[in-house]
């Protein structure tokens, strides 16, 4: 006899759904404010590179705390000076997030805490979404609270929804304006004037998604495959609309493409670290370790282990390609190949492990996860006792390794995602050691001023610290032991020491003691 699964699947998924919301809320001040986040204190502060660069790398002696302010809404600044300060410095971030963290952080108060609670709500309402979508993908039951158990206590989507960053907007976006798409091409057969009706709403969260994230493209790119590989019966009304949509997003966020057009003409790189070449084994070690964290995420040395879920998912996308129906699978195709192509063919034939940053590729992920709960759901259905077996245990064992990475991700004092963190954390244990140090550092680069900022959060009221912009040399202190360099590039070293300054290195990063300063002698 046959058991309906439906109402224990639907328990289960509530529960997680309860669990996976207080775990984006619990420990958000735990983890350092490292080096993206302080970039998003900055612009909700309104701090263009010009201020910072007129008020704090002057040569001259500053506090903790005049440097941390610059890193929350401040009196004299609006949300004018926050798209500005974006447009000027960043404009690769779009700056809707911004934007709305701005005005959170002005409604809840502003400390690390409250900043990060608006991408835990975000990520938070990613579930109702995901629902929403899932519904209207496909009808069973099953597949709808399979599909948010797995997004639920999801590490990656815990991870990402505990920082201060615009991912769980894009997230949010993605779901919502996927939803409606498919809304308006369902209506779009009975009702032309609704369908017109959610098209228009969907092309206002195209530009909300493209003014959060520029890889939004390619989900118009995914969107676009879709409608053309599905849409048969009413091809040209629903075509010409989708095509409306799209035209009026992007001429609206035509003013922000002008901007990156500049930027790119003075050819600053975008992720260049990524873009750095890997031997074969590394790029593979490298984007197994990524795409496995959805579901198991151990830190880098597990990454055999997580090899076990990304396989079984594996083989779930090649089953549901030849098992789904025509709509859910050409979205899931069309969502996974274009949130993920891109960055592949990149490495193939540029170099480098793009598809190893795993926070570039949430739809991919997503499209991941749904094509895992579809299987789930159709092998919990079978009749085979068997498959339904195999599918209960299947879906037991990925709801037991999302919660123990995520209790491991919890409970730990830094993780993957916050680079240089460990040596950020060493340098000032070491400089809070002394009384009263004097810090001299400088900007000179990309990491310099978010790594700095980090560092900064850690230090003692007491540390004071001297900020210039390089070439401009920095004033000689008087000798002590407790005058410090941090974060000076290689060629101002160099220079330092060949004017007679002695460094002592100070652990394995970026700080260095003074200890004494004595002059070349003459010819």
């Amino acid at each position: 006899m046959k058991t309906d699964l439906g109402p224990a699947v639907r328990t289960v998924a509530l529960v997680l759904v309860v669990v996976g919301g207080v775990l984006r809320f619990y420990g958000l001040d735990a983890k350092l404010f490292w080096h993206d986040e302080t970039y998003t204190g900055l612009a909700i502060a309104g701090s263009s590179h010009a201020e910072i660069s007129k008020t704090l790398f002057d040569g001259r002696d500053h506090a903790r705390q005049e440097i941390l302010a610059h890193q929350f809404p401040r009196a004299n600044k609006n949300t004018i000076h926050t798209i500005c300060a974006m447009a000027e410095y960043q404009p690769r971030h779009p700056p809707l997030y911004f934007v709305l963290a701005r005005a959170w952080t002005l409604l809840w108060g502003p400390s690390v805490t409250s900043l990060r609670a608006f991408s835990a709500f975000l990520g938070l309402l990613s579930l109702p979404l995901l629902f929403l979508l899932s519904r209207e993908l496909h009808k069973d039951a099953l597949f709808q609270w399979i599909a948010i158990s797995l997004v639920a206590i999801s590490p990656l989507h815990l991870v990402y929804g505990q920082e201060a960053r615009q991912y769980m907007l894009w997230i949010d976006l993605l779901l919502l304006a996927s939803w409606i798409l498919l809304i308006g091409i369902r209506r779009g057969r009975a009702d032309a004037w609704r369908s017109r009706a959610f098209f228009g709403l969907y092309a206002v969260l195209l530009v909300m998604s493209l003014y959060t994230h520029l890889l939004s493209l390619l989900i118009i790119a995914a969107h676009t495959l879709f409608v053309l590989a599905t849409e048969r019966t009413n091809r040209v009304p629903v075509v010409r609309r989708f095509g409306m949509a799209v035209l009026v997003a992007l001429v609206l966020f035509f003013p922000w493409a002008c901007l990156l057009m500049q930027d790119f003409q003075q050819q600053r790189p975008w992720v260049g670290w990524a873009a750095q070449s890997v031997s074969l084994q590394h790029w593979v070690l490298r984007v197994a370790a990524a795409w496995s964290r959805p579901f198991l995420d151990l830190e880098e040395g597990w990454v055999v282990l997580g090899a076990i879920p990304l396989g079984v998912v594996a083989g779930s996308v090649v089953w549901m390609l030849s098992r789904a129906p025509r709509r859910i699978k050409w979205f899931l195709i069309s969502l996974g190949t274009w949130g993920a192509l891109p960055f592949v063919t990149a490495d193939l034939f540029l170099g480098g492990w793009r598809t190893g940053v795993i926070r570039f590729q949430f739809p991919a992920v997503l499209a991941m996860q749904l094509s895992l709960a579809f299987v789930l759901s159709y092998g919990l259905r079978s009749p085979s006792l068997i498959w339904r077996r195999l599918a209960i245990t299947l879906t037991l064992l990925f709801v037991v390794s999302e919660s123990i990475s995520s209790v491991t991700y919890l409970r730990a004092p830094m993780w993957w995602n916050k680079a240089t963190v460990r040596e950020i954390y060493d340098d000032a244990r070491r400089l809070n050691q002394r009384p009263a140090p004097l810090l001299i550092s400088s900007e000179h680069g990309h990491r310099s001023l978010g790594d700095l900022m980090a560092l900064v959060k850690l230090l003692d009221k007491d540390v004071t610290l001297r900020l210039i912009v390089e070439p401009i040399e920095p004033q000689l202190p008087v000798p002590t032991d407790d005058a410090y360099l941090w974060g000076i590039s290689e060629t101002m070293l160099g220079h330092l020491v060949a004017k007679g300054w002695e460094l002592e290195p100070v652990g394995d990063y970026q700080l260095y003691r003074f200890v004494r300063f004595e002059r070349p002698p003459r010819g």
